[in-house]
């Protein structure tokens, strides 16, 4: 892709699709376990969130602020996970990552570095 281009056409995409090699066992060993983490991560956060929801006990300012954490958690687990693995195991690069790159950094900037420099 050149500077200006914005994606790949249908004869780039289905060239770069046909130099995968999908039935590799390494390849879907690793697959595997990455999806495996990946629905670990999900169902964990999604665990912590009911538990807090669930219980009048658990809703402290302590255990909000870990359930916000939580959410945040379980969003990179349902957005970026999938895509990260499939990158990383296919060596596949796509739009889609690239705008999920752009947006955390995007986030990172206008927020967590003003609140660093923000004295509380």
């Amino acid at each position: 892709m050149g500077v200006g281009e914005v994606g790949m056409n249908s004869t780039e995409c289905s060239a770069h699709r046909d130099q995968v090699e999908w039935l590799e066992p390494g390849k879907a060993c690793l697959l595997s376990l990455l999806a495996a983490v990946d629905v670990m991560v999900i169902l964990g956060n999604c665990l912590v969130i009911a538990a807090v929801y669930m219980s009048s006990k658990l809703r402290s300012v302590t255990n909000l602020f870990i359930v916000s954490l939580a959410v945040a958690d379980l969003m990179v687990g349902l957005a970026v996970l999938p895509f990260s693995a499939v990158w990383e195991v296919f060596e596949v690069s796509s739009q889609i990552l690239e705008l999920l790159l752009f947006i955390s950094t995007f986030f990172h900037c206008r927020v967590f570095i003003p609140m660093k420099k923000k004295k509380v």
